[in-house]
C-alpha cells in the first residue's frame, strides 16, 4: 500500500527521516526505509480484510481508498461476466429444449446471488467512505479525489452502465462517439435488450436506482464545488449526466407537483410492522390520511362514531407519519434520514437540480442533460476529452423525445 501522506510530501532525505521518527522507533539510513516498507500491507492483504472480514484497511492516504475501490470494481467485472455467461448458457439450453426463456434477457439485478454480491460489495464501499469522511474532517471540510472515486463507484455497481452506454450510442448516432474511450467497452445488444434492461433497473431495481441517482447528484457537487480535476472527472460528469437523464426519462412521468393538502392520494403506505426509527413519512402532512391499510377506501362513512378512532391508534399513526420534505435537491449535501426515505419511499418525491425544474417532469431529461453538458464545458479545460463528452451530451438531448410511460 502507498505510504503515509508525510512521508509522501517530504522534500529531502532528512525531512524523511525525521517524518518516520515521529511515529516509530528511531532508525536512519537503509534500515529505516525497510521498516517503513515492512510496516505497510500488501494491497492484496488489506483488501482481503476489508472483503473477508469488511474490516477497514485505513489507508493511510487517499490514494490508498482508490487503490481498493479499484480491486472492489475489478470484482464486478468478474461477477458480471460469471453471471452473464451462466444467463446466456440457461436461456441457450431452454431455447434448445423449446422454453419460453429463450424470448428476453434476465436482468443481472434480478440474480439473488448477484444482488446478494451487490449489497456487500457497497457495505464495503461504505467503509472506505467514511475513512475518506475522516480524512475530510482533517482537511477543513474540502472533499478529496477520493470522494468523487467513491460516488462514481456507486453508479458502475447500481447502474446498468452497459445499457446506458448502449443507449447513448444510439441517441448519437452517426456523431464521433466511438472516438470516446468508454467506447472500447460498448456492448452490442440490439435496442430491445437495453431498453428492457434500463426499465426493469428504473421500475423493479427501483431502490438501487434511486440510490444511484442520489450519488449522481453528489457528483454533481463534488465537481462544482470540489474538483481537482482528475482524469476520470468527465466520464464521471457523463454517467451521472446518462444516470440521471435515464432516471427521469423511463422512470413514471409526473404532470403535476400537489400540495400537501390535497395529494393523500398519492401517499405510499407503511408496511406494517415498521418502527418509526426506520420509517419515513407520507409525502403529504395533511392529518386525515393514515397509514392504515384500510385508508385506500374511498367510500365515506357518514357515522362519525365509527370514522373516530382510539387515542392509541392515533398516537400510532403520528408516530408513523414523521414529516419529510416531499421535494430533495440532488446536487446539495443531503442529511442522511432524508435519503433513506428517498430510498425506500420516494417515488413521488419531486426531484430537482440546479438547472432542472423536475427531473421526472417531461422536460427534467433534457434539462439535466443540458447542465451537465454545461459543467463540463464550463470547467477550467484541463482534459479535452469534456469537450468530446459534452457534445454527445448535447446530441442525445437535441434527440431525446420525452417518451411518456404508454409509449413505453
Amino acid at each position: 500500500m502507498p505510504s503515509a501522506e508525510g512521508l509522501w510530501e517530504a522534500d529531502s532525505a532528512q525531512s524523511w527521516f525525521t517524518a518516520f521518527a515521529s511515529h516509530t522507533i528511531t532508525k536512519s539510513g537503509v534500515d529505516a526505509i525497510l521498516s517503513e516498507e515492512s510496516l505497510r500491507l500488501s494491497v492484496r492483504d488489506s483488501f482481503g480484510n476489508l472483503w473477508s472480514s469488511q474490516n477497514s484497511p485505513q489507508p493511510e492516504n487517499q490514494l490508498g481508498v482508490v487503490i481498493m475501490i479499484h480491486m472492489l470494481l475489478r470484482r464486478k467485472w468478474d461477477m458480471v461476466q460469471y453471471f452473464s455467461e451462466a444467463v446466456h448458457l440457461k436461456i441457450t439450453y431452454s431455447h434448445k429444449l423449446g422454453g419460453r426463456e429463450a424470448q428476453q434477457q434476465q436482468y443481472l439485478g434480478s440474480i439473488p446471488e448477484y444482488a446478494e454480491w451487490r449489497d456487500y460489495t457497497c457495505d464495503c464501499l461504505d467503509l472506505l467512505h467514511w475513512d475518506a469522511i475522516g480524512f475530510i474532517a482533517q482537511q477543513s471540510m474540502f472533499e478529496s479525489p477520493s470522494i468523487l472515486h467513491l460516488h462514481l463507484s456507486r453508479l458502475l455497481i447500481l447502474a446498468p452502465v452497459e445499457a446506458l452506454l448502449r443507449c447513448a450510442q444510439t441517441n448519437a448516432a452517426g456523431t464521433s462517439m466511438d472516438s470516446l474511450p468508454h467506447s472500447i467497452y460498448a456492448s452490442s445488444e440490439d435496442r430491445t435488450t437495453w431498453h428492457i434492461t434500463i426499465l426493469s433497473w428504473v421500475r423493479e431495481d427501483r431502490y438501487k436506482a434511486r440510490l444511484a441517482v442520489i450519488h449522481a447528484g453528489a457528483i454533481l457537487w463534488h465537481v462544482r464545488r470540489f474538483s481537482s480535476h482528475p482524469i476520470v472527472e468527465p466520464f464521471a460528469v457523463f454517467l451521472a449526466a446518462l444516470t440521471l437523464w435515464a432516471f427521469g426519462n423511463f422512470g413514471p412521468r409526473r404532470e403535476n407537483t400537489c400540495s400537501s393538502l390535497t395529494c393523500s392520494q398519492h401517499t405510499e403506505r407503511f408496511p406494517s410492522g415498521e418502527t418509526p426509527s426506520t420509517t419515513g413519512p407520507s409525502h403529504c402532512t395533511d392529518s386525515s390520511d393514515t397509514s392504515s391499510p384500510a385508508a385506500g377506501n374511498t367510500s365515506i362513512n357518514m357515522n362519525p362514531s365509527q370514522n373516530r378512532r382510539p387515542a392509541s391508534s392515533r398516537c400510532e399513526v403520528s408516530l408513523t407519519k414523521r414529516r419529510m420534505p416531499r421535494l430533495l435537491q440532488l446536487d446539495r449535501p443531503l442529511d442522511d434520514e432524508f435519503v433513506q426515505y428517498f430510498i425506500r419511499y420516494g417515488g413521488n418525491t419531486q426531484l430537482f437540480l440546479e438547472g432542472v425544474d423536475d427531473l421526472c417532469s417531461e422536460e427534467g431529461p433534457a434539462q439535466i442533460l443540458q447542465e451537465t453538458s454545461r459543467i463540463l464545458i464550463e470547467q477550467p479545460m484541463f482534459w479535452t476529452i469534456s469537450a468530446g463528452y459534452a457534445a454527445q451530451l448535447d446530441v442525445i438531448s437535441a434527440n431525446t423525445t420525452c417518451t411518456t410511460t404508454e409509449e413505453l
